[in-house]
């Protein structure tokens, strides 16, 4: 697990609202994906739960480096 995940679930868990962060990462298919990341905890069946939602921005981040 790299540094940002561990200093991301240790926040997480000390209730602070974690922004979106850019990472890099690879779909199933192999492809690198630059995407935003939350995590969103909640409670399921009585449970602490985390969902993750990715928005995919590689597509944004290949124009951007394009006309630059």
């Amino acid at each position: 697990m790299n540094n940002l995940i561990k200093a991301r679930r240790k926040e997480l868990t000390k209730g602070i609202d974690i922004p979106f962060t850019q990472v890099k990462i690879r779909n199933a298919n192999g492809k690198i994906l630059e995407v935003e990341s939350k995590p969103i905890p909640f409670f399921f069946n009585g449970k602490k739960a985390v969902l993750v939602v990715y928005h995919d921005i590689t597509k944004e981040r290949k124009l951007e480096r394009e006309h630059m």
